[in-house]
C-alpha cells in the first residue's frame, strides 16, 4: 500500500501541470483500481486498471507432475480488467462517470504441497474475458471529487480523484 501512495504521489507532481490527474478506489468484490485522466472544459477522459485481491497459493501450474500434491485447499477467483471511461461535470459541484471494462477473469483451486512456496500452487481452471459497463456519480469538492458507482465487472465502489486545473495566464 504505502507503494501505491507514493506512486501516486510521485504520478501527480508530474501531471498536475498539464491538467491530467489520478483516481483511487475500492469496489465490493475486493478490487481496487486506478486510473489517470485528462480534463478539458467540463468533459474528462480516463484509463485505468483495476485489479482484485485474491488469495492464490504459491505459483501458478497449468500441467501438475504426478508426484504434484492433490489435496485441494479451496478455490476461488479473481480478475484484472483495462477501463476506459468519460465523464462531465453537470453542474459546478456534480460530475458523472461511465466506463467500459475489459476483464481477464480467473477461476482457481490451490492445492496443498509442501514443496513449494506458501505450502502449495494453483491451478487455473477457467480463463475468460468479461466486457462490462459501469456508472459513477461525484461530488466536486476544490481540487477533489468524490464518487460512488456501479461497474457490471468491479459491483459498487467509491473513491476520490485528485487533479489541479492549469492556470493560464
Amino acid at each position: 500500500m504505502k507503494k501505491l501512495v507514493c506512486l501516486f504521489i510521485l504520478v501527480n507532481s508530474i501531471v498536475l501541470p498539464q491538467n491530467i490527474g489520478m483516481s483511487l478506489s475500492y469496489s465490493t468484490s475486493n478490487a481496487f483500481a486506478g486510473d489517470l485522466f485528462y480534463t478539458f472544459k467540463n468533459s474528462s477522459f480516463h484509463l485505468g486498471y483495476t485489479s482484485k485481491l485474491n488469495d492464490t497459493r504459491g505459483k501458478e501450474v497449468s500441467d501438475p507432475k504426478p508426484n504434484y500434491g492433490k489435496t485441494v485447499s479451496g478455490h476461488g477467483e479473481y480478475f484484472t480488467s483495462v477501463d476506459i471511461g468519460y465523464g462531465y461535470l453537470i453542474s459546478s459541484i456534480i460530475r458523472v462517470n461511465i466506463e467500459l471494462s475489459v476483464a481477464s477473469k480467473k477461476t482457481y483451486t490451490n492445492y496443498v504441497d509442501g514443496r513449494f512456496t506458501d505450502g502449495g500452487y494453483h491451478m487455473i481452471d477457467e480463463d475468460d474475458t468479461e466486457i462490462g459497463i459501469g456508472g459513477m456519480i461525484g461530488y466536486k469538492h476544490k481540487i477533489f471529487d468524490f464518487f460512488i458507482g456501479y461497474n457490471s465487472v468491479r459491483k459498487f465502489g467509491l473513491g476520490f480523484r485528485f487533479a489541479l486545473p492549469i492556470k493560464r495566464y
